[in-house]
């Protein structure tokens, strides 16, 4: 995952520059050919005017709006194919859109007319959104989650996002220190060699972590769902025989169907009926409360850097040494500071759990918090109870207060950063990151323990769909409402993004412990080699 975000990162700042100089070049021989000097170099100046600018800025919306997008379709991809193909050729397939991104940024730099390179720029627009390194994140997290322990497998997940992290906080210095002394084409070439490792060492080192046992069962499961619309879809076609708005009604119906497809990782946190005769809330409510905190959350870079610079009145260097310090406590949080508090926090929660139990008495082997119900129908083995801290129940208990940790600290962050006004003011308040990093994974391994193996991946992609949605409304609600008070009432913006973060918080007291998916002997296997991974 650090290779994979410092390959992502190093061309940034590079491509940047050279996309901002063709579009100016393109605008000029549009718009004003005139203008152009006898040499045919336009000046810096001379890009810096209304035209060229806006002609850059309209690009890059362009590309937020494509990597949404594809960022959304691709997510929904890895989650359904990912159970169908399993999860190394997905990882490849990935790794191999990094390559090809790669590469059409080299050959862009090696084509020397500017109509040329923007061709080769547009198809590194689309690959790049396609092979974002959040859809290897994607995908290297569910091989987390096929084979770590239950008590590992938050930890795990946040090294994961660690690892992110120490690829993206280089990247940019490196790659503009490398464009500076060699050029944009050795460094082109250097992200080529990286990309092409990652491939190498995927196909070489890199084992399947979903069974074929479980392919085959994901490919039936989809294929009765299949079956199962398309009965319904005759059904409707018999329905209304001798109907003059038949073939339009059947047209509607298949792209309604085409859509479905596409967000069917959604369906996976629809409320569903359990054989009690109750209603199955838990990934309905992780999913709402998920969607809330990306709503939060999604503004807060742009926000912080217009509330820095606006209200703070603060120059780019000092608001670079900010920007920096989060990354860097981001890292220190994710690899050091989370995994801590969760091993150390599981360890406390389930010893004062057993001492508490004490001579209650509970059937042996039975925890009193499972509901008579889960006894009845849970093969589960008995060590799988909340007083041992290995087990899939306590890892799935302790996880959610794990969750609501880490989001109290977010919501204390909204409160506090507007009250602070100078350079170590800012840096204590940002240093609340280190208690909040592990939120990302934590309500990841929430979800994987809410369904069975075989639907990991699909309720994974239809979290992270919500988070998209979520991330994509974030600055159409609160960047309005910064436009309204940055000058008149500041602190309006980051306690409207802890009230709503506050409400995240409030839904996952209704992530109840009887809806989490009970491990038959089936998924107590690892890649069907027989390990038992419930303690």
């Amino acid at each position: 995952m650090f290779l994979n975000s410092l390959a992502s990162g190093l061309p940034t700042l590079t491509i940047v520059e050279i996309v901002q100089r063709v579009l100016c070049q393109l605008w000029y021989i549009r718009n004003r050919p005139d203008k152009i000097p006898e040499s045919g170099d336009i000046p810096d100046e001379m890009c810096q005017t209304p035209g060229p600018v806006a002609a850059f800025s309209a690009f890059m919306v362009i590309q937020a709006i494509l990597i949404s997008a594809a960022g959304f379709m691709i997510t929904s991809f890895i989650g359904q194919y990912a159970a169908l193909m399993g999860r190394k050729p997905i990882l490849l397939l990935v790794l191999l859109g990094g390559l090809a991104t790669a590469c059409s940024f080299s050959a862009a730099l090696f084509i020397p007319s500017y109509i040329g390179v923007l061709v080769f720029f547009s198809l590194w627009l689309i690959l790049s959104a396609l092979s974002y390194p959040v859809s290897t994140l994607m995908i290297i997290n569910l091989m987390v989650i096929d084979t770590a322990l239950p008590d590992e497998r938050t930890t795990r997940l946040a090294l994961i996002f660690g690892g992110m992290y120490a690829g993206e906080i280089p990247a940019y210095t490196i790659g503009g220190f490398i464009n500076r002394v060699v050029g944009p084409r050795i460094l082109s070439l250097i992200i080529i060699s990286i990309s092409l490792f990652q491939v190498l060492y995927a196909s070489a080192i890199t084992n399947e972590t979903f069974g074929g046992e479980k392919r085959e069962a994901a490919r039936q499961e989809r294929h009765e769902r299949r079956q199962t619309a398309r009965e319904r879809s005759l059904e409707r076609w018999a329905e209304q025989e001798g109907d003059s708005t038949r073939g339009l009604k059947r047209a509607v119906r298949k792209t309604y169907e085409a859509i479905r497809a596409v967000l069917d990782p959604l369906t996976r946190l629809q409320p569903v009926k359990r054989d009690d005769g109750r209603w199955n809330y838990r990934l309905t409510m992780i999913g709402i409360s998920y969607f809330l905190m990306s709503l939060s959350s999604g503004y807060v870079n742009v926000g912080l850097i217009a509330y820095l610079t606006i209200v703070l009145r603060r120059n780019p260097e000092q608001n670079g040494f900010i920007l920096t310090w989060i990354s860097a406590m981001q890292l220190t949080g994710a690899t050091i500071a989370f995994p801590l508090i969760s091993k150390l926090g599981r360890i406390l929660y389930a010893k004062l759990t057993a001492r508490k139990q004490k001579g209650k008495g509970p059937t042996a082997g039975q925890d009193p918090d499972i509901s008579r119900a889960e006894r009845d129908v849970s093969p589960a083995p008995s060590s799988d109870t909340i007083s041992n801290p290995r087990s899939e129940y306590s890892s799935a208990h302790f996880d959610v207060y794990l969750l609501r940790w880490s989001w109290s600290f977010i919501a204390l962050f909204f409160v506090v950063i507007g009250f602070a006004k100078n350079t170590w003011q800012l840096a204590a308040v940002c240093s609340l990151v280190l208690a909040f990093s592990g939120a990302h994974p934590t309500i990841q391994a929430i979800t994987a323990a809410s369904v069975n193996s075989i639907q990991t991946g699909e309720a994974i992609a239809g979290l992270e769909m919500v988070g998209a949605i979520g991330r994509f409304a974030s600055p159409l609600v609160f960047g309005a409402v910064q436009a309204k008070v940055i000058i008149t009432a500041p602190l309006v913006l980051w306690m409207s993004m802890a009230a709503v973060t506050i409400a995240g918080i409030a839904l996952t007291f209704f992530i109840r412990d009887d809806d989490r998916y009970i491990p038959t002997a089936a998924d107590l296997v690892s890649n069907g080699n027989g390990e038992d991974r419930s303690h």
